[in-house]
């Protein structure tokens, strides 16, 4: 794999991994993000079995292919160079990065111990109103629970009808319930 990025591009995408990525070292691999290039972009893949996020972003691709790379690592030394191209390079077991007078190298893990994720299925797609969505969060994040202990009650139930969306949360003490026409 070789390519060249813009600094700002690359900076952007490897921001967004950076609540994903596994800050515990239980299982190596989820510390990394999958980089795959191809064509005219770049894909990214993280995930720390719960959640995950791909995203990819333009680059120039000089040869095509696929590793992983630390992603904490990675967006450090990339928030620290100056605005300009990245070069990132497939290097013996590793992974060069070279920027004006800056050169790097980071140690990789094999693409394959990457844990693979389920496609989307071909369930039909729905358009929800942005502003509704979000008013909906605002008004129940309030009673999410933030406590590992209860990890069941760590996020909100949106049920979808035809002619209506609910949002409905409860931490045990209190209850949310938004309900607004679709």
């Amino acid at each position: 794999m070789e390519l060249v990025v813009r600094k700002n591009d690359l900076l952007r995408e490897l921001q967004l991994f950076q609540g994903i990525v596994e800050r515990k070292n239980t299982i190596p691999i989820l510390a990394n993000v999958l980089m795959d290039a191809k064509a005219d972009s770049v894909h990214f893949l993280a995930t720390d079995l719960e959640v995950a996020l791909r995203t990819k972003c333009a680059a120039t691709i000089t040869k095509p292919g696929a590793l992983t790379i630390p992603a904490k690592k990675l967006y450090e030394i990339v928030k620290s160079l100056p605005d300009t191209d990245i070069r990132i390079a497939e290097d013996k077991g590793g992974v060069k990065v070279a920027a004006d007078r800056f050169d790097s190298r980071l140690q990789t893990l094999p693409r394959e111990d990457f844990p693979t994720l389920p496609e989307g299925g071909t369930s039909p797609l729905f358009k929800l109103p942005s502003a509704a969505l979000k008013e909906m969060v605002a008004k129940t994040q309030f009673a999410i629970t933030g406590e590992d202990t209860r990890y069941f009650l760590n996020g909100a139930q949106f049920v979808l009808k035809p002619d209506s969306m609910s949002l409905v949360a409860t931490d045990g003490h209190r209850l949310a319930l938004v309900t607004v026409k679709r």
